[in-house]
This record gives C-alpha cells, sequence and structure tokens, in this order.
C-alpha cells in the first residue's frame, strides 16, 4: 500500500490501512485501492472458484450481496475518468479489464510462481502488483478518454 500512496499520481491520502488505501489523484478522482485478505479461510477461495466453473444459486447471491456493488463502484470511476463521451461498452471493457489483471495474481499464483520464482506473494510483492495495475490502468484511462 505504501509504494501506491507514494505515486506521483497522489494528489492527497485520504486513508492509509494495511489491506485498503484511498487517494485523490491530482485530476481530482478518488482511488480506492483494496488487497485481498491473505488470512481468509481456503474454503472461500475454493468456493469462489467453484461457483465460477459450475455456478448455483449461490452465484447469484454472491453477484448481488458482494461482486455487483463492487463492479458499479468501478464502474463509477472508470466512467468519471473517461469522460462523459465514453460509451457504456467503453466502461465496461475497462472495468473488465482491470479485474482481470486482479484475478490473473489471485488465480493464477501457482503459475506465476513456477515462472517467476523470485515472486513470493509477500505482501510488499503484492504491494507492488497493486500500484502496478492502479498506474497501468489510470495510463490506459488516459489513453481512452
Amino acid at each position: 500500500m505504501a509504494h501506491f500512496r507514494q505515486s506521483a499520481q497522489v494528489y492527497e491520502v485520504l486513508a492509509a490501512g494495511v489491506t485498503k488505501t484511498a487517494i485523490r489523484t491530482h485530476e481530482g478522482y478518488q482511488v480506492d485501492l483494496r488487497v485481498l485478505d491473505p488470512t481468509r479461510p481456503a474454503w472461500f477461495s475454493r468456493l469462489l472458484a467453484h461457483e465460477m466453473l459450475a455456478p448455483t444459486i449461490a452465484l447469484d447471491r454472491l453477484i448481488n450481496d458482494l461482486f455487483r456493488p463492487q463492479f458499479e463502484r468501478l464502474a463509477e470511476i472508470v466512467r468519471a475518468l473517461l469522460g462523459p463521451s465514453a460509451s457504456p461498452e467503453l466502461v465496461l471493457l475497462c472495468c473488465r479489464s482491470i479485474l482481470g489483471q486482479c484475478l490473473y495474481y489471485y488465480h493464477a499464483k501457482p503459475a506465476i510462481q513456477r515462472m517467476t520464482p523470485d515472486f513470493k506473494y509477500e505482501p510488499a510483492d503484492l504491494e507492488r502488483v497493486a500500484a502496478h495495475i492502479a498506474r497501468f490502468s489510470l495510463g490506459a484511462l488516459r489513453q481512452l478518454s
């Protein structure tokens, strides 16, 4: 999180914690960053993976209670960064791209560790990845706006 807070795009740090940081950019946008809690029980990850591969009625509840509110908040931020002329389709594509980066690091952990053994998924590693995803995504959104 410290790496993210020290980014050149940060105008003001609004909140700073171990797994969540909120900043305001020089353009006036608020960006919230959350790192998945590594202490979350393994069964929760297995449940999510199962629901993605073999959906049950539980997936609808997860979407309505957990995913949709977070996705809608992300879409608001992306829409604001892209500007009023951005099409709904572009907003959705950008949101999916951002989430895809996050999910890749989460679900591809065994492959990533085998390809790059020096990446240990330590808190410092995750901070650098989170800061990179934020910088990369903000740069892409700036280019698309």
